[in-house]
């Protein structure tokens, strides 16, 4: 599919609102949460294949940690998600404000190669529990993981998580689309 039909159903789901709504937050993470977990095995395999890492150390910086952010996003939401009351100025009296946060629509991730697994799940987990939609572009600098991350996040519907392989001219042609927010990690330049 091409990354323009992407991101446009991308968007035209985010502005369906229904990822704006605790539940579908919270299932979205739950949904990723089991399938990491039932996968945890090839995850391992594929670290040890990309960067040598031992199963303890790719449980320590990279697995263990993506399980902790998950679980943090999910008890945290729900406060997170309430419009907190803010103080109103003079010349406004009797009235009343408050702060909502609102997710951007449609999210470009970018990962690097040195920790493939997780500098890909945890801006990724973030973005989701904010309420936004995801397209994910793994560094081809750790192809098996990146191939590990493509099959587990295949099961999710496009409109809500996709996840592009390629090279730095894939990620050059992903950076010309209309994303409504891009973030970046690591060493490597792709501009």
């Amino acid at each position: 599919m091409e990354y323009s039909e992407i991101v446009r159903r991308q968007k035209e789901y985010f502005a369906g609102n229904a990822t704006k709504t605790l539940e579908h937050r919270l299932e979205t993470l739950r949904l990723l949460e089991g399938l990491l977990k039932k996968n945890e095995a090839h995850f391992l395999e594929a670290l040890e294949a990309d960067l040598g890492k031992s199963a303890d150390e790719a449980f320590m910086t990279e697995i263990g940690i993506v399980y902790e952010e998950i679980r943090f996003m999910k008890r945290h939401l729900k406060k997170w998600m309430k419009a907190k009351s803010v103080k109103t100025a003079m010349t406004h009296l009797a009235s009343k404000a408050w702060t909502i946060h609102e997710p951007y629509g449609a999210v470009l991730v970018i990962s690097p190669w040195n920790y493939p697994y997780q500098l890909a799940l945890t801006p990724l987990i973030g973005a989701i529990a904010s309420g936004n939609t995801v397209v994910l572009k793994p560094s081809e600098l750790a192809p098996k993981t990146s191939d590990m991350l493509f099959q587990v996040l295949s099961k999710f519907r496009e409109e809500i998580i996709a996840v592009v392989l390629g090279d730095a001219l894939q990620t050059t042609k992903l950076l010309q689309e209309p994303f409504d927010y891009c973030f970046f990690y690591g060493f490597e330049s792709c501009w």
